[in-house]
């Protein structure tokens, strides 16, 4: 368990939690002398806490005194220019339970408001893939801040910043659900928030690489790119695969177009889209002819009865070429971002 020490109201309405080790800013009110004083704190247990040289506070007893002598305390670490906006068509899917395999995701916080709607709970639930790290946990505190101060406020703030924000609502048999995302330089966190009973979030926590813009049909001016290019110095290879006879496996093979640029970092990122792809137009044999049919658009011109799709990280493009009756093979073509077509 991930030591955490909380900070709160003498009511015990949570405010906010750091690592242990993290450090709090007091700001004292003008004419008591102490100004501003930033302090590191160290974890006893999870109804104790000291900073580091001094006291061991209860953390009511310390609210208690930060109320009384008219003190702000907030941590030390904050984020500073991450917005949060309404999620991008698209990026629903990133905002449910039904993507916890093979993809990204660090890890989920489920939260609510407790009883009357003015109160604060929260449990982190990893994913097991390694990436919940100390730096992450930091990361996520800062985040969690941040959106305490208007969105999650208490349940009548997260109400009225989702109404304020109608674009931002989910297509999901008329509830009352909204999306929004935030993102940090490494990480991008997707908030979903749910307005049955006294109303529950979940913030879902991503590594970036994440499909950006989701799996779409290829543009007209694209379809090159979904055969073979040897000759182009972007390629950096392509995947070929198949269903298997039942139509639920997954069968494939790597070949290499630009072995240079086949590294380590690239090598983690494939499994990463390709996993994610699995979620969708590679799931199975008759999911990715149901894809197919729903993206007319898709269809190849110069290969009768196979339809281009694409997506793309942050570095890198992928073209997906399946065929509409799912019994000859799909491919994954890979290229760097800056693509040239030949």
């Amino acid at each position: 368990m991930k030591k955490e020490i909380r900070f709160i109201t003498p009511n015990y309405v949570e405010l906010f939690r750091i690592p242990d080790g993290g450090e709090i800013r007091i700001t004292y009110p003008p004419g008591d002398g102490r100004g501003t004083v930033t302090a590191q704190c160290k974890y006893h247990d999870e109804m104790h806490f000291d900073i580091v040289g001094g006291t061991v506070y209860h953390i009511c007893q310390f609210a208690e005194i930060m109320e009384r002598v008219g003190a702000k305390v907030e941590p030390a670490y904050q984020l500073h220019g991450a917005e949060l906006v309404s999620i991008a068509p698209g990026e629903d899917k990133c905002c449910t339970f039904c993507r916890m395999k093979g993809n990204t995701r660090i890890g989920h916080i489920y939260g609510d408001f407790g009883h009357d709607g003015s109160l604060y709970f929260q449990n982190w639930t990893d994913s097991k893939k390694g990436r919940d790290t100390d730096d992450f946990q930091k990361e996520l505190l800062a985040v969690m801040f941040r959106l305490r101060q208007d969105a999650l406020k208490n349940f009548d703030a997260m109400k009225a910043y989702c109404w304020a924000n109608p674009d931002a609502k989910l297509d999901n048999n008329g509830l009352d659900i909204y999306g929004f995302k935030i993102e940090t330089e490494s990480r991008r966190y997707m908030l979903r928030c749910n307005f049955e009973g006294k109303g529950t979030f979940i913030l879902y926590a991503y590594d970036k690489c994440i499909l950006i813009g989701g799996v779409v049909p290829h543009a007209e001016d694209e379809e090159n790119l979904l055969y073979r290019n040897s000759d182009n110095p972007f390629a950096i290879g392509y995947m070929r695969g198949d269903f298997g006879r039942s139509g639920d496996e997954f069968w494939h093979n790597w070949f290499h177009i630009n072995e240079s640029l086949y590294n380590a970092e690239f090598k983690d990122e494939f499994q990463i889209v390709v996993d994610l792809l699995r979620n969708d137009v590679l799931k199975n044999k008759a999911a990715s002819i149901s894809f197919c049919h729903e993206h007319p658009d898709a269809r190849l011109k110069k290969s009768g009865g196979r339809y281009g799709f694409k997506t793309a990280t942050e570095k890198r493009r992928y073209f997906v070429s399946v065929p509409d009756h799912g019994g000859d093979y799909f491919y994954v073509y890979v290229y760097d971002k800056d693509i040239k077509e030949n």
